[in-house]
């Protein structure tokens, strides 16, 4: 007999959560059920074009309903919803980062482990077939040890108004946006970073807009990363082994292959693609978990979104960008 359905929602009606929402349809046993968002009619009309069969203005009220609810909202609201969400017992997937501060991301993850109640960071890259070729490779020894990560992320961002990006207090900047990525990808190849230097450019309004990272990884290893909403970034990664490189194709949260470089060995290319958008190898996961009774996913559990978040944060303090208020459940 085939599994029954998994019933979703979804709290925020973005580009995001329509993103994920085109690859959550063609999932196996996924169902869409209802939209939560403070405007009925938003919530209605982004109900109506995903097909889903109710909406809602509380993310309680669509917890109760459904078996999992993805949070889409923008950075600031994801504690006050995930954290509703949790608190009736639903699991939850937040949208990267998984809170807009440090403090939140600790205070979300300690009561998603008081509850017992599954909760994951939405790193979609970490569950693309890429990814596990490259810690397959890495694995391996095909490098040798690691030792150090280049990797860039950016492109050019108008300061538009009412642009989120560029909005303090919506949690805007490169680091947060998109300076997640790299970041992570440090922590999963070279492990917890023991010290942390940032330089860059905050922008009038208050918010990062190019930065470089200096992160050391216990004694043996270093990553250099960049983020930028001011210049046009190579947005590729390169891991330097004792034994060789190995190179993320562009863009690196969605690379569509890697190269690996021995020395006096032709280079070997893997390029496994990816279905849809993406985001259906992160989904099928969280089913694999809720199925198996998980609250927490092997594969990318709350202490490695800590150690990301742990990052970030160092960096924007060390920046003088000031913190952004989470916001309450109500007003996600």
């Amino acid at each position: 007999m085939s599994p029954a359905p998994v019933r979703w929602g979804v709290v925020g009606t973005g580009p995001i959560a329509a993103k994920v929402l085109g690859d959550l349809a063609a999932t196996p046993g996924a169902v869409l059920h209802g939209v939560c968002s403070r405007s009925p009619e938003r919530g209605a009309a982004f109900a109506r074009a995903h097909g889903a069969d109710a909406t809602y203005t509380d993310p309680a009220a669509l917890a109760a309903d459904v078996d999992v609810v993805y949070v889409a909202t923008p950075h600031t609201a994801h504690l006050g919803a995930a954290t509703a969400v949790l608190r009736a017992g639903t699991p939850v997937l937040v949208e990267k980062p998984l809170t807009a501060t440090l403090a939140g991301a600790r205070e979300l993850a300690t009561t998603a482990w008081e509850a017992g109640v599954f909760c994951m960071e939405a790193m979609w890259t970490r569950f693309l077939p890429v990814t596990v070729a490259l810690l397959d490779a890495v694995g391996a020894g095909e490098v040798g040890e690691p030792r150090a990560l280049h990797a860039s992320i950016g492109t050019v961002v108008p300061a538009v108004p009412g642009s989120r990006l560029h909005d303090p207090r919506q949690g805007g900047g490169a680091l947060l946006d998109v300076g997640v990525y790299p970041v992570w990808l440090a922590v999963l190849l070279l492990g917890r970073a023991t010290s942390v230097a940032a330089a860059g450019r905050v922008s009038d309004a208050g918010v990062d807009v190019l930065s470089g990272l200096l992160l050391q990884h216990g004694d043996d290893a270093v990553s250099l990363l960049s983020s930028s909403f001011s210049s046009r970034a190579a947005q590729d990664a390169v891991l330097e082994g004792t034994a060789g490189r190995l190179r993320l194709d562009a863009p690196v949260y969605a690379p569509s292959g890697l190269t690996v470089s021995l020395d006096g060995a032709p280079e070997r290319t893997v390029r496994p693609g990816y279905r849809g958008a993406g985001y259906g190898h992160m989904l099928e996961h969280v089913h694999e978990c809720l199925r198996e009774g998980r609250s927490e996913s092997p594969l990318h559990p709350l202490d490695t979104t800590l150690a990301v978040m742990t990052v970030l944060q160092e960096a924007l303090d060390q920046l003088g960008v000031a913190q952004p208020r989470e916001v309450a459940a109500a007003q996600a």
